[in-house]
């Protein structure tokens, strides 16, 4: 007595359409979440550069005041207004020299004592050529905030000033010596100088 025995046919290669439709979903999560980590880790890595630049312009600015001599940091010349520190090209429908804050057409101006310095005193190019600048904190389609701004805080001369600059994260640290003010579009930091 003969045995036939019915092994199946050896299975062609490949997936089926579900099979696919599986992997590709699940590539598809695992990449939004990757791309979700990468996103939150290049943000924080803005908000660390930003607090780099203003640290690089805090020891610009103290070298400025100890060069002048005069016991004053770079003079304004008006204590109620804040001036960028950079130097800004011209971007879109904003002249060179001037930096977004706040609503969208709203700029502050470069100040060109603080930068260069008055005659026989030095100012902060000096010690910082490039000028670095920060990049643009985002509030709202209606608001952006670019800086760092300096200010003086003296009525007369400038024995005290402050740099105030904006970082996307909420509850970011800034910089040593410095304020926050945490929003729910980013932070707010403000560094007294004295």
């Amino acid at each position: 007595m003969l045995v036939h025995l019915n092994f199946p046919k050896k299975m062609q290669g490949g997936f089926t359409l579900i099979e696919l439709l599986v992997v590709i979903s699940i590539v598809s999560l695992l990449s939004s979440v990757v791309l979700a980590a990468l996103n939150g880790a290049r943000t924080k890595a803005d908000d660390t550069q930003r607090n780099q630049i203003v640290g690089e312009y805090v020891k610009a600015l103290a070298l400025a005041y100890d060069a002048a001599g005069t016991g004053s940091y770079p003079d304004t010349g008006n204590n109620t207004t804040m001036y960028c520190l950079g130097d800004y090209p011209t971007l879109g429908n904003y002249t060179s020299g001037t930096c977004r804050y706040g609503l969208v057409g709203t700029t502050k101006n470069e100040n060109a004592t603080v930068l260069e310095g008055p005659t026989g005193i030095t100012g902060v190019k000096q010690f910082l050529p490039s000028l670095p600048t920060l990049k643009i904190v985002i509030e709202s389609a209606t608001r952006a905030y670019q800086g760092p701004f300096y200010q003086c805080t003296s009525a007369t001369g400038c024995s005290t000033a402050q740099i105030e600059w904006y970082l996307q994260q909420t509850n970011q640290k800034c910089i040593k010596g410095a304020t926050y003010t945490p929003y729910s579009w980013g932070t707010k930091c403000v560094l007294p100088l004295n």
